[in-house]
């Protein structure tokens, strides 16, 4: 599988840091709506100074893409999965960078056509400044398949990735590695978005010290039901990852919250406490790490509300 053509469903931080690093060997084109395409056209974007064209693109245009990768939030997949499916052939390849556990059951239930392939981004936070997207040193994607689906669309994507230096690695259990990610998560991102701590300065607070071991004990209930393997392993590998991401870092939560948007709370503390219903069992700590977060998204969504 040859991929020569991309589309980027999503123009924050990320995907404007892909395509930069895309845009040299391949043909880059950014999914927007018309108001977007408006607005984004007048607009000069750079990755870390450097200048780049992006060319945009309409849901009803022509183009068959080889790769689609979503870095939008979860929110945004629903509009996403109404869009895409113009561009998506039998051999189009599809990831979702997109934080949780849901974004690729969601999408394969959709999706009538295209390969789904579980994915997710963990490293060093990438930054937006108005139209400056600054990221030190870029993480790891990390792919896989799942439930004996075919290794070739995997194999392709991680040959592409590496070729164009992106750091991938196939991974055999990529659900239990997306565990891991949520258990990330559950912990930096929440914890981060309340106390207004980079990554470094978080971990040496009370608060972390405090929550940390509570938030992903309640994630392992979860995982026991889920029946995620190896569960044993599961906390030890939160905190190794954690202990991966740069003490400067600023997580997207806490970004969410400088810059007054709705967080990502649902998809994580959120569906710590779906689940809980689901299988009767007790999740205090994420409900009131939930309850918080909620709380200083009411604060300024209302104040925004009000002078508006």
């Amino acid at each position: 599988m040859e991929i020569k053509n991309i589309l980027i469903c999503g123009f924050g931080a990320l995907g404007i840091a892909l395509t930069y690093k895309l845009s040299k060997n391949a043909c880059v084109k950014i999914l927007v709506d018309e108001l977007r395409y408006e607005k984004y056209n007048k607009i000069d974007y750079s990755f870390n100074g450097n200048k780049i064209k992006p060319c945009y693109i309409l849901p009803n245009k022509n183009f068959t893409a080889d790769l689609i990768i979503i870095t939008t939030k979860f929110e945004g997949l629903k509009d996403i999965a109404k869009n895409i499916p113009n561009f998506i052939n039998n051999k189009t390849i599809i990831i979702t960078l997109t934080n949780g556990i849901s974004a690729e059951k969601y999408l394969k239930n959709i999706l009538k056509n295209g390969n789904v392939i579980y994915s997710y981004y963990l490293g060093d936070s990438v930054i937006k400044k108005n139209e400056n997207v600054i990221n030190k040193e870029f993480g790891k994607i990390y792919i896989g398949n799942y439930n004996n689906e075919t290794l070739t669309p995997v194999k392709a994507l991680y040959k592409f990735f590496n070729q164009n230096n992106i750091q991938t690695e196939i991974s055999e259990n990529i659900i239990y590695s997306l565990w891991v990610k949520f258990g990330v998560n559950i912990v930096l991102n929440q914890l981060s978005a309340i106390s207004g701590l980079k990554v470094g300065d978080l971990k040496k607070c009370d608060l972390y010290k405090n929550y940390a071991d509570k938030l992903l004990d309640e994630v392992l209930k979860i995982a026991e039901f889920e029946k995620i393997q190896p569960l044993n392993n599961l906390k030890k590998d939160v905190y190794k990852s954690i202990n991966q991401v740069a003490d400067y870092g600023i997580t997207s939560m806490l970004q969410d919250v400088l810059q007054k948007r709705k967080t990502e709370v649902e998809i994580f503390s959120g569906e710590i406490i779906n689940l809980a219903k689901i299988y009767n069992i007790k999740t205090p700590y994420n409900k009131e790490i939930y309850t918080k977060i909620k709380s200083i998204e009411q604060l300024y969504i209302k104040k925004k509300n009000t002078n508006t």
